[in-house]
């Protein structure tokens, strides 16, 4: 029960403290990442990224009056990604030369495919502006990349609005030239045939004919009156429709809409400068989105209440007509009109019909001559050479490589500490047999000499004066092998006084690495009080000579200590007999720290065991500590050969642990 609880059960404690004590692997890997980041960051050439923003679209009300038709999203990526503007941009810029393109590709065509690789373009969904993006190694180079592609953009979109304008007007001119001439024919019919009713007298029929004549002037006007309020009122509506109220042209929008609009363009510019620093939820930018939402709702309100009012008008000039229609009706009905009335009034209708034609082409022409002088594309923020590249980001990457050595560090350090912890499982759980357990004789101090060269050797002077506290013991012990396993021989001069001492030092060790206290030999009987066993009354506890014997597996002689998380081996029922090197090579490979404890220096387990021990710690009484080292030193110094002495005060010779 004990053994499969000790294999089974992973001691938090312990694995913390584990942890804990590989810290310079996890500092070591969290570093070795930051460098490597570092060296990436080096030896990785730096990409920035100019920006230029253009607004490629004609000005309101160019659309309405026949100019030019807007450049919509595709029309201007297509236009800013074509083959023409890109070579201009690398002849203007002199790309052909430069190792960052001419490097990628050897012929024209490649440095036009390096260059557009380089180049993006963002529309933004709700504006006409388009961001223009151009990367480079050189942040000049990207900013002049940005602002060229924009400069040539722009002048290829008011090129082409100024030739379809220049069409347009010869259009417009031949339709002009057209109407002029039948207004003209129109009048003169109108005066010739005037001459030849000049000599009817006045009153009688001549006077009603002026009479149908005013007021068919008037219908005419109201007519006229009626379709332009309509008119209005219908764009307005088509407009506002298609949420595109800024353009209407000042003919169209009556003083209070244009100023909302105005308004409305502003805001929308302080809009764009200040997303260039600020993200949407910004208080500052909800602020300004409110503001926004606000002035489009006031547009359409007053866009509403102009189409209303433009609608009552044309009602009330319909009416008007109606109401002359009816009068003209009525004088028809009442006498009839002669022939000639009936000629002039047919021939002024055309007249006017005509002049009306010619005036609404003029208009036209008027509204297409300003579009041609307007400029419909222009650069709204030039690119600024950037301080910052996109890529590679120092404060990322380096936090991502700080963040992947820490985690890979960390686990491989909880790795072994979970490895070093399960070594005790590891161990063979049969009984030891000395023909198939082979274990090769330790190393000699030579051989360990020429295979830790680099290293510095353990053969450092003890400090000046005997031991005389276990706290001082281990802190020697922790000075001369900090990093490697331990094991320590703690031995008396047939005194007793030694077992306290090597199980506080052992005791010690556990507390920040796994450790196995190994009893060789003769002990006190209080020893066994120490381990956990499931009866209190279980009668004795396997040991060592077990082991040896066959009689029992590791997983049965290792016991775990009451007071800590040491695991403990008894010298069992017959201690003293057997070869103990096999077991003593298997505790030093499963443990990082070993105390082997012999009440003799002078028995034979203590003898086997010093060839092992990295350190041999003699515990004699003070008056005879110094001649006790001699002794040990000079009968086992060529198995180990470094000897501490432990002086034991009066006072602790009555001092036992506690257990």
């Amino acid at each position: 029960m004990a053994d499969a609880r000790s294999e089974n059960t992973v001691d938090r404690p312990s694995f913390l403290a584990g942890l804990g004590r590989r810290w310079r692997w996890i500092a070591a890997g969290t570093l070795a990442g930051l460098l490597a980041c570092a060296v990436f960051l080096i030896a990785v050439p730096p990409r920035y990224a100019g920006v230029a923003t253009a607004l490629l679209d004609p000005p309101p009300g160019v659309d309405s009056g026949g100019g030019a038709a807007p450049v919509d999203g595709a029309d201007a990526g297509a236009l800013i990604l074509s083959t023409d503007i890109a070579g201009a941009a690398i002849a203007r810029l002199s790309l052909d030369a430069n190792p960052e393109f001419r490097g990628e590709a050897a012929s024209d065509a490649g440095v036009v495919d390096a260059f557009l690789s380089r180049l993006t373009i963002a529309r933004s969904q709700r504006s006409r502006t388009v961001a223009i993006t151009f990367v480079s190694r050189d942040p000049e180079l990207a900013a002049r990349g940005a602002n060229t592609v924009a400069e040539l953009a722009m002048q290829s979109v008011n090129e082409a609005r100024a030739r379809a304008a220049r069409a347009q007007q010869a259009r417009l001119a031949e339709k002009i030239a057209d109407a002029e001439g039948r207004a003209a024919d129109a009048d003169a019919k109108v005066e010739a045939f005037r001459a030849q009713s000049a000599s009817q007298p006045e009153g009688g029929p001549a006077a009603g004919a002026d009479m149908s004549a005013d007021l068919n002037a008037k219908l005419s006007g109201a007519r006229a009156a009626e379709a332009a309020a309509s008119g209005k009122a219908d764009m307005l509506r088509r407009l506002e429709r298609d949420g595109r109220l800024a353009d209407a042209p000042a003919s169209v929008a009556d003083d209070a809409l244009r100023r909302l609009l105005d308004q409305r363009a502003a805001l929308r510019a302080e809009i764009a400068e200040a997303s260039k620093t600020l993200l949407p939820l910004h208080p500052r930018m909800k602020d300004l989105a409110s503001q926004l939402a606000g002035l489009d709702a006031a547009v359409r309100d007053s866009a509403d209440r102009t189409a209303r009012a433009d609608e009552a008008e044309a009602r009330q000039a319909g009416a008007e007509a109606d109401r002359l229609e009816a009068t003209l009706a009525e004088r028809a009905k009442a006498a009839a009109a002669p022939a000639a009335a009936a000629s002039l009034q047919s021939l002024e209708a055309k007249a006017k019909a005509a002049h009306d034609d010619l005036a609404s082409y003029q208009q036209m022409a008027r509204e297409a001559r300003a579009a041609a002088e307007a400029d419909g594309a222009r650069i709204l923020a030039r690119a600024e050479p950037p301080k910052a590249p996109i890529f590679p980001k120092a404060g990322p990457t380096l936090l991502a490589g700080g963040s992947a050595g820490l985690i890979l560090s960390a686990l491989a350090a909880a790795g072994a500490a979970l490895v070093v912890r399960g070594r005790k499982s590891s161990l063979p759980s049969a009984p030891v047999e000395p023909e198939t357990l082979k274990v090769a004789p330790p190393p000699t101090v030579a051989e360990l000499d020429s295979a830790q060269a680099p290293a510095p050797p353990l053969r450092a002077a003890p400090p000046p004066g005997a031991l005389d506290a276990a706290a001082g013991l281990v802190e020697t012990l922790r000075r001369m092998k900090a990093k490697d396993n331990l094991v320590v021989l703690v031995a008396g001069d047939r005194t007793g006084q030694a077992l306290a001492i090597a199980l506080e030092a052992a005791r010690s060790f556990a507390a920040e690495r796994d450790a196995v206290f190994v009893d060789l030999g003769e002990t006190q009987d209080w020893l066994a009080d120490i381990l956990y066993r499931e009866a209190p009354d279980e009668p004795a506890v396997v040991g060592l000579s077990d082991l040896i014997a066959g009689r029992a597996g590791y997983g049965a002689v290792i016991q775990r200590d009451l007071s800590s998380s040491l695991d403990v081996v008894l010298p069992g029922a017959s201690g003293g007999g057997g070869r103990v090197e096999e077991a003593l090579t298997a505790f030093a490979a499963a443990y990082p720290a070993v105390v082997l404890h012999a009440s003799n220096w002078r028995v034979a387990w203590a003898r086997a065991a010093a060839a092992f021990a990295d350190l041999v710690v003699i515990v004699a009484p003070a008056a005879r500590v110094e001649a006790a080292r001699e002794a040990a030193e000079a009968a086992l110094g060529d198995a180990c050969p470094t000897f501490l002495p432990f002086a034991v005060r009066a006072a602790a010779r009555t001092a036992e642990p506690v257990g």
